[in-house]
């Protein structure tokens, strides 16, 4: 995201609400729809696997479709009811170009695959 414009001399308005601490990100406020429940699987960890996954390309009415390769770090989580499955992995993506390398990655649990099935 590029900088902001604006008038220079424009400041936001103080809607006396409490600031977050610098370098803290502001968290949004849970709601009841917000359950989240964590666990680990230690018989996930290590295992190798593909992750399908993909997102909005910002700006657009279109998506795009990202394959990562790695393994599996055992964490997990599930959210409402009926649960909706993720999976971390620590892995890359097969069209990283920018040298980024291995990163930790959240999969839809149906679109985890795993190389030793």
């Amino acid at each position: 995201m590029g900088p902001v414009s604006g008038p220079e001399d424009s400041v936001p308005e103080d809607n006396g609400e409490p600031k977050p601490d610098a370098g803290q990100t502001p968290q949004p406020e849970a709601s009841p729809d917000d359950d989240i429940r964590f666990f680990f699987d230690e018989s996930l960890v290590g295992r190798p696997c593909t992750c399908e996954g993909g997102s909005q390309i910002e700006g657009t009415n279109y998506a795009g479709r990202v394959t990562y390769v790695g393994a599996l770090t055992g964490r997990k989580f599930e959210q409402g009811d009926p649960p909706w499955r993720w999976l971390e992995m620590a892995g890359r993506s097969i069209d990283d170009r920018s040298g980024q390398g291995e990163q930790l990655v959240w999969c839809e649990e149906s679109f985890v695959f795993l190389e030793d099935e």
